[in-house]
């Protein structure tokens, strides 16, 4: 044990006199790491927590809980044991003038990658083209997969993936649509001119 700061100023309460040789002696762990024992008797210590802690136990005070903390713009309180401290908040970095705007949009690669990088307070968004989709944590532009749908969009064809879409591969007797998206039934009579003979001799007719 060692003595406390009280005793050793001569400031040993007048209640602990020579009947309690030992009233002065804080043991090392009296107060725990939080506080500074004044001083001790047998029933229990004294203890004054040192600033940034509180109550019977001394626990740390949570200061950003306080609404007169105020870190400035851009910023966010962080409690730390004892105090608090002040730092940028996500998307922004210490510069010349307090805490400022990253600017994302200006990293290279893109990115948002096939995407428009669209700017905004402390990050960025993605604007996504057709084929694509926006995806998040990092906001970026990913490839739709049309392809690993359930639905084959190129039924009875096969759909092979492109970069932003795909392509459909259609067996005989079907087309790509004018748009690639599907495979289409070619009309029999469309398919095979003059099945029914020289012009004139016949005429085509598609069943239903």
């Amino acid at each position: 044990s060692t003595l406390c700061p009280a005793c050793a100023a001569g400031a040993c309460p007048a209640e602990f006199g020579d009947g309690l040789p030992n009233a002065c002696a804080c043991p090392d762990d009296a107060c725990g790491p939080n506080a500074e024992c004044l001083w001790a008797t047998p029933e229990g210590a004294e203890c004054l927590c040192f600033a940034g802690f509180a109550g019977a136990d001394c626990a740390d005070v949570d200061e950003c809980a306080d609404e007169a903390v105020d870190c400035g713009p851009n910023a966010v309180c962080r409690n730390v044991d004892g105090g608090f401290d002040c730092g940028c908040a996500p998307g922004f970095f210490e510069g010349e003038g307090g805490c400022e705007d990253v600017r994302e949009c200006a990293a290279e690669p893109n990115p948002c990658g096939a995407g428009e990088c669209l700017e905004a307070p402390g990050g960025y968004d993605c604007a996504c083209p057709a084929g694509f989709l926006r995806a998040d944590s990092p906001p970026r532009c990913v490839d739709a997969a049309e392809c690993a749908a359930e639905d084959n969009p190129c039924t009875p064809g096969v759909c092979q993936e492109q970069e932003g879409g795909y392509h459909c591969l259609c067996p005989a007797g079907y087309e790509p649509s004018p748009d690639g998206g599907a495979c289409v039934d070619v009309p029999d009579c469309q398919r095979t001119p003059n099945v029914c003979g020289p012009p004139g001799t016949g005429q085509c007719v598609e069943l239903a």
